[in-house]
């Protein structure tokens, strides 16, 4: 019988990423993408580690033992942090033309972070997570806050996420 597991649930997604992808090179885009996505794995993995990669997006969970809340909210700052520097070297460095590689700065980078309950099993090969938390974290990506904040690029917290840090400070929606 799996053993439910508890603790931080992450996903980090590169936003705009379909609206770039469309009419450029493809090549360039997928390098860029890979790039951006190594990076936010290598940032946020030591804390949270990489369950598994989603189209434009890193899937973290757990970690033995879990990030507390200070932690978690630090690996957030710091992902965001490294995939925007990568992305401005990335752009600097180029000395390409193509759209793909005009557009690298169009990318934004969305962390929604939850803390909860799930249940790891293997699926066809892959790690899967399951649970109501899981389902709770990929419902979070498809939010408002864009619409609401006219922010592109942001860090979404839960309650639960954040637990005993004091975040009356922080911008809440």
């Amino acid at each position: 019988m799996p053993r439910v597991l508890h603790g931080p649930l992450v996903l980090a997604d590169v936003g705009g990423y379909t609206a770039y992808v469309r009419g450029v090179e493809l090549e360039h885009a997928t390098d860029v993408l890979a790039d951006l996505l190594g990076t936010v794995a290598t940032s946020l993995g030591p804390v949270v580690p990489v369950v598994k990669f989603e189209g434009d997006c890193v899937f973290a969970a757990g970690g033995d033992p879990p990030a507390d809340d200070t932690s978690l909210l630090t690996a957030v700052v710091d992902t965001y942090v490294g995939f925007r520097r990568r992305q401005r070297a990335i752009s600097v460095a180029t000395s390409c033309d193509c759209d793909a590689c005009r557009k690298i700065p169009d990318l934004g980078l969305k962390i929604i972070a939850h803390r909860g309950s799930f249940v790891a099993h293997d699926v066809a090969g892959s790690r899967e997570l399951t649970g109501a938390d899981v389902i709770l974290a990929h419902r979070l990506l498809k939010n408002t806050v864009t619409e609401e904040t006219g922010l592109r690029a942001y860090g979404l917290l839960t309650d639960a996420a954040c637990g005993e840090l004091q975040v009356a400070d922080l911008p809440q929606i």
